[in-house]
């Protein structure tokens, strides 16, 4: 792995930033987590171990969405999650659809129990 301090004290420019770019990520989703706090299943942050920072390895997308699913918890901590990312994206994608889905439950049309009179009127 590489090393976040040299052998003089200095960290390196990229430790900075990718502490920096951590930092700023966790801010977002304790943010955007209690923005969802009254319904969880509404925010699903996918973050795949490994991937993007300054002189890192990157994973391809198929490893990111086999990998176990990460929730941040309040006050810094983590859990993972018992589902993949891809998984938690496919659960997404279901209740997104199923919301847009058209609702069968219309209110009756006032002309469907519309009946001539019987005088042919």
């Amino acid at each position: 792995g590489r090393r976040s301090v040299g052998d003089n004290g200095e960290c390196s420019t990229g430790s900075v930033v990718d502490i920096a770019v951590d930092g700023i990520s966790e801010t977002v989703d304790q943010m955007m987590g209690n923005a969802f706090s009254w319904n969880r299943n509404d925010y699903v942050r996918i973050q795949a171990n490994g991937f993007g920072g300054l002189g890192s390895e990157s994973i391809t997308t198929d490893e990111a969405l086999k990998e176990r699913g990460i929730e941040s918890l309040t006050f810094g901590g983590k859990r993972l999650l018992k589902e993949t990312n891809g998984e938690r994206i496919e659960g997404f994608v279901q209740r997104l659809l199923l919301a847009a889905a058209p609702k069968t439950s219309l209110p009756p049309s006032p002309y469907k129990s519309f009946s001539p009179l019987h005088d042919g009127r």
